[in-house]
């Protein structure tokens, strides 16, 4: 019973900004992106405060990063702002 408590609190515990975007890093980084890197954009814009960006060597393969980046998100009660690539993709 505690097991499932402690992954119930481990789930919505809150992440800082870094903690979220490393975790994307990780998740893409899990599906082969190609460079993924953490941008510190904070004292250019108040959307956000990082940008996590990669590439992929195909279509198929720029979804299946984006699609690994938005479920580790969604594991942790946060959706994206925007998600860039799908269009082109």
């Amino acid at each position: 019973m505690w097991i499932i408590g402690r992954l119930a609190a481990d789930r919505t515990r809150r992440l800082t900004p870094l903690q979220l975007a490393r975790l994307l890093r990780s998740a893409a980084t899990e599906k082969k992106a190609w460079d993924p890197v953490v941008i510190d954009v904070r004292e250019q814009t108040s959307i956000a405060d990082y940008f996590v960006i990669c590439e992929g060597e195909t279509d198929r393969q720029a979804r299946a990063i984006a699609d690994a980046m938005m479920e580790a998100a969604k594991t942790r009660d946060r959706r994206p702002l925007a998600v860039d690539g799908y269009d082109d993709a």
